[in-house]
């Protein structure tokens, strides 16, 4: 075997595994930025005028919700996502609470 020829191939692998590993690191960084948080706000008017506001932020593995009406009542929706399952507990403008969970067996 030609050790010229070996050096070459083996400087190759070195180059293209460390293009591969800068590329994956990039991709990493890029995946990381998009999973900030993200929050929207609306607001809906009905019509007779009144007036509903819905607040919505999203993390990642977690999502929660506000609405409150217009009369003044609120209620929401805060869900957390595992690999394992989710639970989600929504409460009512009465202050009642409930709770599902859900696993992935």
């Amino acid at each position: 075997m030609n050790t010229s020829t070996s050096k070459k191939s083996r400087l190759s692998s070195v180059l293209l595994a460390a293009v591969l590993t800068l590329t994956g690191s990039s991709a990493l960084l890029l995946t990381f930025d998009e999973a900030q948080a993200r929050e929207r706000t609306a607001t809906i008017t009905g019509s007779a005028g009144q007036m509903t506001q819905r607040n919505v932020t999203h993390t990642p593995g977690n999502a929660t919700s506000s609405t409150t009406g217009p009369n003044g009542n609120s209620s929401s929706r805060t869900t957390t996502r595992t690999t394992s399952g989710s639970q989600t507990t929504l409460t009512g403008p009465k202050g009642q609470t409930s709770t599902v969970n859900v696993n992935h067996s």
